[in-house]
């Protein structure tokens, strides 16, 4: 330690001179000046040896010594008021004992120092010392242990201790005070009553005292335990807070431990909202938790509300307070005509007005919930009191610290969680490839997989038909939440893009759209769309592979309003891409089978067309084959007649064909039916009910028919007829169908046409047969009846004919005569028609008829729908009996089924009538005669009666 100066300033260089002699010669430091140095050059522990006059002097040390003479009174007076510590008489006889003075005022003045260094460690020091006589009453209290019991040091001397103990700990501090005469010290902790009655826990360190062996008192050391027991407080909150964060507990019961923690340590605190941020949506919503908690009962019942449901956007909170809690800073106490502001505008004016007075609350502090850079949340701190303690703050921020680290420690094990469950789901996806190739079934395991991943209602996957803008619904499930299962959605399975503008717009951009029914920039026919399927939130996912869409997926929520993040929008693409890929190659899989059919399909109907000569079975089998082989709804063929104006029906599937070929079905060629038009410009033409183009089906035979192809026949270069292909399933053919089943109908067009041919061939033979026969038969019958029963016999084996006969003229009668109709194998006899009817118009015009459909042709002009028979027919064909020049009367074969006769029918029938009639003629003639004959002999016989007799009356 260096050694102190003693500093000697006297204006008289004599006197200044000899007292420094003096001190020197007793190797004391000494420094000699004539006047006060500026600025001051000693230490505290320096000696200050200093003139009267001089005083007094600025900064000075601890030890000062006036120099004045014994005779001035007035100096050394004015020495003392001048803080002086000391006077030294200005006499040289002093001088030799100055060195020892010297020595002695520094040791004195070091005890000072040293008393005024332990005053001020007692000072300073947390603990509280007090000094005890025998009967407890305070001989000595240190600042520090005044102010922790609200005292003065000198207001407390002379009290008891035992005042200051709480009434219920006093008993125990007895017991331990009556230990310290007996030499025990003690430890232990009480509680202590405030001068200003508050009650605080402190720890004791008692120690008696003995002098001479007798006990004289005790020492006490005491601390005041009020923080301790704060930080053990608050340490056991930040444990409660850390082990519901090791347990994995919900976020929710998180906060409801942090907001327990907050009330009990944060003083002034009345309680505390929770409120997660919503980043996409830009707003804050308020935790629910599942206990009452009267400041959410008090908003429920304002806002009329669950507290569930109560959330705000973030431009309703001022910018500075989001700018500060961004930050990570808390927004604290701020003014409450602001605060109130803010209230009112999130939550109403009565909140401010009713809430706030009904739970005291005059401040608020808003701390933030940072976590990873961004903020997640805000916790709303109300209080009691307009401001908060910054231990208290700093308190409140490090729980907000934890709960923040919760969050993004939740956030990190969801995402972990949600990623090892999205590789599950497109691990199902791709297992579900090993089980089935079908479409309907892979696309039903990827709609529930999108609903379990993304937590939606209801999923709809749709492929884009190739070349065409129509969707085929292959999957529609929908989620029952109660009952925990999917359902099948009934509707419309195929679609155009454009009736659904938000499909068109993810199509077109290639990009998944996510739309919300309040979203401000949907235009009102969107919105339209959105709230007429009951849909709050649609997730559109075009269906991507190989750089083609292939459809899409359609993800919709009919409870709430939600957004897919991005990593859970990232997974519904990769879905999107898998199931795209997956059913693209199951589609062709698909294909190469129904290439396969089609080809064998044809191959068998290139094998019938060889094998088959019979029209009728022909076009029967082959349009079976192609509606069973196609899975199709109907199959149709048609030929043309040969007027070349109609396409009769000739074959068709099911019970609509039937009933159809009953009816005698047939359409105008080029007219508006799509056969009439394939026909007459031998096109192929494709219809469908969806889409651009579309076409409406009204044929009530066919009620489910939702498209349709019509294939013209064509043979040789010439259109025979046509066929009909339909389908329950809108807009299912594609180009290539066409392509394969025209390939076919050509195919059956030269098998139909040479199959006709055939089968002209062996009609002509059979007709040359049947004239035979006939011919033959006219020679050996000349019974008008029985001819016209051989007529019947021989015709009907070659025309199909429910009713049949002959009309013969009767000049006589003035009608025509009918001896013999044939009703479906019944004989009626002896009929006449008058010359109004059919068969009158064919006799008087010699012109043959022939009548499709009664029902529905129109007849020649002037003629009377008469005829000739039962009700119910309703195709007809009448020729006429030409003998020479002379009309003798008609042919007529008669059928219940429309358009049951064609021209080469009336060609024959012609040709049979040529001979009918010279056969007729000659029975009519042999009747005549015999007829005659037995006039004659009748009246040969009355003659010769008459000429054996004279009598009158045996004559008469």
């Amino acid at each position: 330690m260096e050694e102190p100066t003693t500093w000697v300033i006297d204006p008289d260089p004599d006197w200044r001179e000899r007292v420094e002699r003096a001190l020197l010669h007793a190797g004391v430091r000494v420094v000699a000046c004539d006047g006060v140095p500026r600025p001051p050059p000693w230490k505290e522990t320096d000696t200050l040896i200093v003139a009267a006059n001089l005083l007094p002097i600025p900064d000075p040390p601890v030890t000062v010594i006036a120099l004045v003479t014994s005779r001035d009174a007035a100096k050394l007076t004015a020495a003392w008021e001048q803080h002086a510590c000391w006077c030294l008489p200005k006499d040289p006889a002093w001088l030799p004992h100055l060195p020892a003075m010297l020595t002695a005022l520094m040791i004195r003045q070091r005890h000072a120092l040293e008393s005024a260094f332990y005053a001020r460690v007692l000072e300073q020091i947390e603990e509280g010392v007090v000094i005890e006589d025998t009967e407890t009453r305070f001989i000595f209290v240190s600042p520090r242990a005044a102010q922790i019991l609200g005292g003065s040091p000198l207001a407390l001397l002379g009290r008891s201790s035992l005042e200051f103990i709480y009434p219920d700990d006093r008993e125990r501090v007895v017991a331990e005070t009556s230990k310290r005469p007996h030499g025990i010290a003690s430890r232990y902790e009480v509680r202590v009553v405030r001068e200003d009655g508050t009650v605080f826990p402190v720890w004791v360190f008692a120690t008696p005292i003995f002098e001479e062996g007798r006990f004289a008192g005790v020492f006490v050391v005491f601390r005041d335990l009020t923080h301790e027991k704060r930080l053990q407080q608050r340490a056991l909150a930040f444990q409660r807070i850390a082990a519901t964060i090791a347990e994995k507990r919900s976020l929710v019961e998180i906060f409801q431990r942090a907001r327990e923690v907050l009330r009990s340590t944060v003083r002034g605190s009345v309680d505390a909202l929770f409120l997660e941020l919503d980043p996409e949506e830009e707003k804050l919503y308020l935790v629910d938790f599942d206990e009452e908690i009267p400041l959410h009962n008090g908003l429920r019942s304002f806002l009329g509300a669950s507290a569930v449901d109560l959330s705000f956007p973030l431009s309703q909170i001022p910018i500075e307070w989001y700018d500060r809690l961004k930050q990570g800073h808390p927004v604290v106490s701020p003014e409450m005509r602001e605060l109130r502001e803010v209230v009112g505008r999130v939550f109403g004016p009565e909140v401010v007005d009713q809430g706030f007075p009904m739970h005291q609350i005059t401040g608020v502090v808003g701390l933030p919930l940072v976590a990873g850079g961004s903020l997640r949340g805000v916790v709303v701190l109300m209080l009691d009191q307009p401001h908060v303690l910054q231990e208290d703050l700093d308190l409140a921020m490090a729980v907000t610290h934890l709960v923040a680290a919760a969050i993004e420690s939740h956030s990190l094990l969801e995402q972990a969680r949600y990623r090892t469950f999205a590789l599950e789901r497109l691990f199902q996806v791709a297992q579900a490839t090993t089980l089935s190739m079908e479409p309907a079934d892979l696309a039903c395991l990827a709609a529930r997989q999108s609903i379990q991943a993304f937590g939606v209602e209801r999923a709809r996957i749709s492929l884009l038909g190739p070349n065409t803008d129509v969707l085929h619904t292959i999957a529609d499930l929908r989620y029952d939440s109660d009952g925990g299962g999917f359902s099948p959605q009934e509707g419309k399975t195929v679609v155009s893009v454009h009736e659904s503008p938000f499909v068109c717009q993810a199509l077109e951009s290639r990009e998944p759209l996510q739309v919300v029914v309040s979203d401000l920039v949907l235009k009102e026919r969107e919105r339209a769309y959105l709230r007429a399927r009951e849909i709050k939130t649609l997730i559109v996912l075009p269906m991507m592979t190989k750089g083609r869409t292939v459809g899409v997926i359609e993800l919709g929520d009919l409870r709430s309003e939600r957004r897919l993040d991005e990593e859970q929008l990232n997974l519904a693409m990769a879905i999107s891409g898998q199931v795209a890929g997956v059913l693209e190659n199951a589609r062709l899989l698909a294909e190469a089978r129904r290439r396969a059919i089609q080809l064998q399909t044809a191959a068998e109907i290139t094998r019938d067309a060889t094998g088959i000569l019979d029209v009728g079975q022909l076009i029967s089998r082959a349009v079976e084959l192609i509606r069973e082989r196609f899975d199709l709804y109907y199959v149709g063929l048609f030929l043309v007649d040969g007027s070349g104006e109609w396409a009769v029906l000739r074959a068709g599937t099911g019970e609509a064909g039937r009933r159809m070929l009953a009816a005698g079905h047939r359409l105008k060629v080029n007219g508006e039916s799509m056969i009439g038009w394939c026909i007459a410009h031998s096109e192929a033409r494709i219809a469908l009910d969806v889409g651009k183009e579309a076409v409406r089906f009204d044929n009530p035979l066919l009620p489910e028919t939702r498209s349709e192809i019509a294939l013209p026949l064509i043979s040789r270069g010439r259109v025979i007829g046509a066929m009909t292909i339909q389908s329950a399933q809108p807009a299912t053919f594609t180009e290539e169908d066409i392509s394969v089943l025209q390939t076919m109908a050509g195919q059956l067009a030269n098998a139909i046409e040479n199959a006709r041919l055939h089968e002209n061939l062996r009609r002509h033979l059979m007709e040359l047969s049947v004239l035979y026969e006939i011919g033959q038969a006219i020679i050996s019958v000349l019974d008008l009846r029985e001819l016209i029963r051989v007529i019947h016999q021989e015709i009907r084996h070659f025309i199909p004919a429910t009713h049949f006969y002959v009309a013969l003229w009767s000049r006589d009668a003035g009608v025509l005569e009918i001896p013999l109709i044939v009703e479906e194998n019944q004989w009626l006899y002896d009929q006449t028609v008058s010359l109004e009817g059919i068969v009158g118009w064919v006799f008087r015009r010699g012109e043959p008829l022939l009548v499709g459909d009664v029902e529905h042709e129109s007849l020649p002009p002037g003629v009377r729908p008469l005829v000739v028979g039962e009700a119910g027919i309703r195709s007809l064909l009448v020729v006429p009996l030409i003998l020479g020049d002379e009309v003798i009367g008609a042919l007529s074969v008669q059928s219940k089924q429309a358009y049951a006769y064609a021209e080469q029918d009336l060609t024959f029938l012609t040709a049979v009538a040529s001979q009918v009639a010279v056969a007729l003629q000659n029975a009519r003639l042999y009747a005549e005669a015999r007829r005659r004959a037995e006039e004659m002999a009748a009246l040969n016989a009355i003659a010769a009666r008459l000429g054996q007799t004279l009598d009158l009356e045996e004559v008469l």
